[in-house]
């Protein structure tokens, strides 16, 4: 029996916070606040190298913009699941192409089909061109960052010498789906 993911749900928000590269806090439209992981792609921890540039590059480009937020899966905590779109600009691949976070492959809101294809290509191209965390050539996946310090104490912060990518990189836009 095949299973049917669930049809996605969208909202429109304000960014209230930045919690980091692959997480934000949003206001909706009935002054509700929501968490927001972003779907198919996994940002550097804040404690990481790269992990506060990549969060000052979301910030730069979303602090107190409205959104879109589309998602269909929340978390047993309530942290909705998502794809964020500022003027129909997917953020979530704009944060992988700058190098600003990595593509999971596990994306959970997939309106083409090709999203999958469309973040490693992201990614492909973000190491082709050393941008963002890339620069250094020795960057380590959060996923394995995490797992070699979830017992210890945190890491030195990030170097001040890290800069976030320029703001001035474009968004790729896409066609909103139709609601039915």
């Amino acid at each position: 029996m095949a299973s049917h993911a669930a049809p996605a749900k969208q909202m429109q928000a304000r960014i209230a916070l930045v919690n980091d590269g692959d997480t934000i806090t949003v206001i909706d439209m009935a002054q509700k606040r929501h968490i927001i992981q972003m779907d198919g792609i996994d940002a550097p921890e804040l404690e990481q190298p790269y992990g506060q540039a990549s969060k000052k590059h979301l910030e730069r480009r979303l602090l107190k913009k409205n959104v879109v937020i589309i998602w269909n899966k929340t978390t047993a905590e309530g942290v909705k699941i998502g794809k964020v779109l500022l003027n129909n600009g997917d953020i979530n691949q704009l944060q992988i192409r700058t190098g600003s976070a990595w593509a999971t492959g596990a994306i959970t809101v997939n309106f083409s089909g090709s999203d999958k294809a469309r973040y490693a290509a992201a990614q492909n191209l973000a190491k082709e061109k050393s941008m963002g965390l890339w620069r250094a050539g020795n960057a380590i996946p959060p996923w394995d960052w995490r797992k070699d310090h979830q017992a210890k104490p945190a890491a030195a912060p990030a170097k001040k010498d890290e800069a976030p990518p320029p703001d001035n990189t474009p968004l790729e836009t896409h066609t909103m789906p139709q609601k039915q």
